[in-house]
């Protein structure tokens, strides 16, 4: 096994990690507030304002 297998497959669980993490969050706050789509809109768009602070 080569480095660039090693790092393919670190890359690929850390995604998996974060993927299971967002849904689990969706989930337990879809729970409490029905409106999920809102949800996710507000903070993508929370996300997009800090990436911009992070740019300037």
């Amino acid at each position: 096994m080569n480095e660039t297998d090693s790092a393919g497959m670190i890359w690929s669980l850390v995604f998996l990690a974060v993927l299971v993490g967002l849904y689990g969050y969706i989930i337990r706050v879809g729970i409490h507030r029905k409106p999920v789509f809102g949800m996710t809109r507000h903070t993508l768009r929370y996300w997009r304002h800090r990436l911009v602070h992070v740019i300037r």
